[in-house]
């Protein structure tokens, strides 16, 4: 694939002849960091995972291939050491798989909790930046809401990420050229309950199986996605159990069967009656 890539690369350089010279060099040296560097390795798996309102926890696989350790500054041990203190400063984990794979995971307590560790991981300190600094910025943020309801709770999760810095625009804003072929980003959603994509409405790189929620981000574009999604309220069912709980004590405790002293009154009252 990358063999064939740079023939067609030149040739459509030469066909955008608004584009200036400095606008070329930089697709070109874009490219090659792209070709170069991150073939083989140019994945991102990102997901997060709803247990319950109260646990989840954010995932991410990074690959650290030769290729892509070439474009840094660093080695495979700093790397990965500078990755490691990035993920413990939001109380993450770092697991080493073969192949030069790493496998964060970050818990997060609730919505909140997972808003703030992740917008945190994904600014790096000043060490991995520096580290990753002849890469493209990638802006991203994520938003999360909930509303709680008596046994159940509304979250609502939007996430923005800017990849435009990967691919080429023209003086007007067009995407003129995108390198969607080299790289594969993806973002997925685990819930308990089925989610709800509230924007976009459709998009054929938006899958959704149930409770799974897949999403193939867009080289070159803005990518936006807002959902919601429903889970049982904790506390609101613990609320109702132990209520339920202390009625059955009460009526153990107290039979409805009158006591003897209200019996007696019923009784001279009905007397004094007739």
């Amino acid at each position: 694939m990358i063999v064939n890539f740079w023939p067609q690369l030149f040739q459509q350089l030469r066909s955008l002849g608004r584009v200036a010279r400095a606008a070329q060099l930089r697709l070109v040296c874009l490219i090659a960091v792209l070709a170069i560097g991150l073939s083989g390795c140019a994945e991102s798996d990102l997901g997060i995972r709803f247990d319950s309102p109260s646990q989840g926890v954010i995932t991410q696989r990074i690959y650290l291939g030769e290729r892509l350790l070439s474009l840094s500054n660093m080695t495979v041990k700093q790397l990965q050491k500078a990755i490691a203190q990035q993920t413990q400063s939001v109380g993450g984990s770092v697991k080493q798989l073969p192949n030069q794979t790493l496998l964060i995971s970050i818990p997060f307590r609730d919505a909140i909790d997972l808003e703030q560790k992740f917008n945190r991981f994904f600014k790096p300190q000043a060490k991995l930046a520096l580290a990753l600094s002849d890469f493209p910025t990638i802006p991203t943020q994520l938003a999360v809401r909930r509303n709680n309801f008596l046994l159940l709770e509304r979250t609502r999760l939007s996430y923005d990420v800017d990849l435009r810095n990967l691919g080429l625009t023209g003086s007007t804003g067009q995407l003129l050229f995108s390198p969607g072929s080299l790289i594969n980003l993806t973002f997925h959603l685990d819930t308990p309950w089925n989610v709800k994509v509230l924007a976009p409405k459709q998009q054929p790189n938006l899958q959704q199986q149930g409770r799974q929620l897949n999403w193939q981000l867009l080289p070159g574009e803005e990518n936006h996605l807002d959902v919601a999604f429903w889970m049982p309220n904790p506390i609101g069912l613990g609320a109702i159990v132990i209520g339920a709980i202390v009625a059955l004590g009460y009526y153990l405790r107290y039979p409805t069967t009158m006591p003897e002293s209200m019996a007696s009154r019923s009784s001279l009252s009905s007397t004094n009656t007739q």
